[in-house]
């Protein structure tokens, strides 16, 4: 790009670029000032004729790139390639899937795991099934028994504590009952967390429920229910969880 600096007059009107020399020189005399750093454009504090030469705009648009020059008779102002946005498909189909998703799924499973790939432009195989991605794949937990009681508390975040308490007083004032639940998972969770979540519910007059201590119950085996050595139930896990809570609702 040509090495230039946008002018403006008192006024606020653009007139032709000057190099940065002039443009130096200008601002050393104070009869400039520096209007914008990005780019770096500086405003005249004294009246102009406010000339403005002829300037050509030239594009040469390509496959994948676009070519732009600006140039007057004598040189060129303005040059760069521009790359055109390619997501725009990709974004236009997300768009649809979550309007198919509004008409058929409850909210909290239209954007459970599709959120991720807008924020981090990262596709995910699953995001057809609306949020919900059927994982089948195993790798076993193999760490042994982590829920062995005690009397330890680990503390509740600052930030975890705030939405808490938001969520609960929205539920409370559209009178929902809130439901503490923890599912199954070696590597989240530990007999300190559920004490202190314990106490909390305790406090506030809440119902919670641990599933990591009824694991036997719901018929877990870390060795084919693990998506990931223990951070995530697979579909198997996820299946006998979804069932044991639905049968605790009958």
């Amino acid at each position: 790009m040509p090495n230039k600096v946008y002018v403006i007059n008192k006024h606020g009107r653009p007139l032709m670029p000057c190099s940065p020399a002039k443009a130096r020189h200008l601002l050393d005399e104070g009869k400039a000032k520096i209007k914008k750093r990005t780019p770096f454009t500086i405003q005249l504090v004294y009246g102009s004729s406010g000339y403005t030469q002829e300037v050509i705009l030239g594009v040469d648009a390509g496959s994948k790139t676009i070519g732009v020059s600006a140039l007057t008779k004598k040189e060129e102002l303005f040059a760069a390639n521009v790359i055109p946005r390619n997501d725009v498909v990709d974004l236009l189909s997300t768009r649809r899937e979550f309007r198919r998703a509004r008409r058929r799924y409850i909210p909290i499973f239209q954007g459970h795991d599709i959120w991720k790939s807008i924020l981090s432009e990262k596709q995910y195989p699953a995001e057809n099934y609306k949020g919900f991605a059927f994982r089948c794949e195993t790798v076993p937990y193999e760490q042994g028994e982590y829920m062995q009681k005690n009397d330890q508390k680990e503390e509740i975040s600052k930030i975890v504590s705030f939405y808490l308490e938001k969520i609960r007083k929205l539920c409370e004032k559209n009178g929902t009952k809130l439901l503490l639940v923890s599912t199954p998972s070696p590597i989240n969770c530990n007999y300190a967390r559920h004490n202190s979540i314990e106490a909390y519910a305790r406090e506030k007059g809440l119902d919670f429920l641990d599933l990591n201590l009824k694991t036997e119950e719901i018929g877990i085996n870390w060795k084919t229910d693990s998506l990931d050595n223990g951070d995530h139930l697979n579909y198997s896990g996820a299946d006998k969880v979804t069932r044991y809570v639905w049968l605790c609702n009958q």
